[in-house]
């Protein structure tokens, strides 16, 4: 297994840096599907907030509150599709993704995390991401 890994490390990997120049009618479906994909997006958290704020915000039992989510029953890109039409002029594998997509952050987003630093905001700590290269300037402003 280690030797494999070893080898693994020695391996190199390429990219290609491409820029596409699509025509107006390419233009005007890319705009459609990232603006569909951020409808779809913005109403599956829109969905999730109104039950949480209706359903497991005024559960007090954390048990309870763990067993109502179980219960959610969001909107599916066919029922989102009959309520805005033109949901159905793009790809359904980009809908489907961002669906995907929101669902992933929904379950990655830690609650207790984003209290604390909104917290350490609120006191004037805003510093907890900073670039290195700005670390690295502070160093050598403060040597010289």
């Amino acid at each position: 297994m280690i030797k494999q890994l070893v080898t693994n490390v020695e391996k190199q990997h390429r990219a290609l840096k491409l820029r596409i120049y699509p025509n107006s009618e390419q233009e005007i479906l890319i705009n459609k599907t990232f603006g569909c994909c951020r409808q779809i997006y913005n109403n599956r958290l829109f969905e999730r907030n109104q039950f949480y704020e209706t359903v497991i915000k005024p559960e007090q039992d954390k048990k309870k509150q763990k067993e109502l989510w179980k219960t959610i029953k969001l909107s599916t890109e066919k029922e989102m599709g009959e309520k805005f039409p033109y949901l159905k002029e793009v790809s359904s594998q980009a809908l489907q993704q961002a669906r995907r997509d929101s669902e992933t952050a929904y379950k990655n987003f830690d609650y207790e995390n984003f209290k604390n630093n909104f917290e350490k905001e609120k006191l004037g700590l805003k510093e907890k991401y900073r670039p290195i290269l700005v670390n690295y300037l502070k160093l050598y402003l403060k040597d010289s």
